[in-house]
């Protein structure tokens, strides 16, 4: 029996290499196939970013203009008048596409004209936007640094005023005191 354990014990740890090798065979393959896929996946995309249209490079500068507004401080009233031209630039560009036959290039000459003026429009208001809200967010900042500096020197200004009375009602109170012998 002695003999039998031993080689079951050096049969059980080939077995156990064996398919320690085989799962790592498995995950090799399963890595390879991942980074396949994620390769084609970069390639699909950047071939689509290069085949992107006008309409869709006017939609990016619109957008970027808008995020650059937002960024620089202007209200959401501000931005929403931004907003609503975009919705009807994405209307207007789905229903060019979905015109058909002859009047499809008529149409869709004309709808990418509106499209272009639109996305133009909203990309000028946004700069102008932006300098407005700009321009608005660094005078409140001066503003409120200004307070800020008037407000700590009437603080410390009142500080100093009690201190003094303080003393004053010290000195005041010690010349005060009787002496009682006793």
């Amino acid at each position: 029996m002695s003999k039998t354990q031993p080689a079951r014990r050096y049969r059980y740890i080939g077995e156990s290499m064996w398919r320690i090798d085989f799962r790592l065979g498995n995950i090799r393959r399963l890595l390879i196939l991942i980074m396949c896929t994620t390769l084609l996946t970069v390639s699909v995309a950047t071939v689509r970013s290069q085949t992107t249209g006008s309409f869709e490079t006017g939609l990016n500068e619109a957008l970027k203009a808008v995020r650059r507004a937002e960024a620089a401080g202007a209200t959401s009233q501000e931005i929403a008048q931004l907003v609503g031209p975009l919705n009807v630039a994405l209307n207007l560009h789905e229903q060019a596409l979905k015109l058909s036959g002859s009047n499809r290039t008529v149409g869709a000459q004309q709808m990418s004209a509106q499209i272009e003026a639109i996305l133009q429009d909203v990309e000028s208001r946004a700069n102008q936007l932006t300098s407005v809200a700009s321009s608005r967010t660094s005078m409140n900042t001066t503003k409120n640094y200004t307070l800020g500096v008037i407000a700590a020197l009437i603080v410390t200004l009142a500080y100093a005023c009690c201190i003094s009375l303080w003393r004053k009602y010290r000195v005041k109170r010690t010349y005060q005191m009787r002496i009682i012998p006793k």
